[in-house]
């Protein structure tokens, strides 16, 4: 069993911890679909890449929920709560291009790790939970190194359909 930390600061840091949370169920959620959908030459590279991204996504949904869970809160465990507190869009439900959910995953990603780290910067001056900064500036130091793959990953790829369904006769 865990002990909870008692801090004077969880109600107020909480909240930033089950941003990401959400955050990362829809980025698990958009992973899975980039790998369901994607064909072509390209597709036993690309596949085992979106494997290994939602799988590390997987862990890092239990090490958040876990630090959410230490520090005394309640994750967000339904998917209406989760989608309340997440930040993403959907991604369209089209036949886009490898290079176009390629573009829109990493999209989502720069704009969690903008908003996190705004809210991270606000955190340090105002709360003393070093501990959950120190945490999400981790979490977002893998999602910067996992944008700079995609990136290169991106500009190498062939720019065919990855979606089942074809608009082509």
């Amino acid at each position: 069993m865990i002990n909870k930390m008692k801090h004077p600061k969880n109600t107020l840091e909480s909240p930033m911890l089950s941003n990401m949370l959400s955050h990362e169920m829809g980025l698990y959620i958009k992973t899975r679909k980039l790998q369901w959908n994607v064909l072509g030459e390209d597709f036993p590279y690309l596949s085992k890449l979106f494997h290994s991204l939602y799988m590390g996504i997987e862990e890092t949904i239990t090490l958040v929920s876990d630090r959410i869970n230490l520090l005394g809160g309640k994750a967000a465990s339904t998917i209406k709560k989760s989608a309340e507190l997440s930040r993403q869009n959907d991604l369209p439900d089209n036949n886009n291009s490898k290079k176009e959910m390629m573009t829109d995953l990493l999209t989502e990603q720069e704009a969690m790790m903008t908003d996190f780290r705004k809210e991270i910067e606000e955190s340090d001056k105002t709360h003393s939970d070093t501990g959950s900064n120190d945490f999400l500036l981790d979490i977002m130091e893998q999602r910067k190194t996992t944008n700079s793959i995609l990136q290169n990953i991106s500009s190498t790829i062939s720019n065919g359909s990855a979606s089942h369904a074809s608009t082509n006769p």
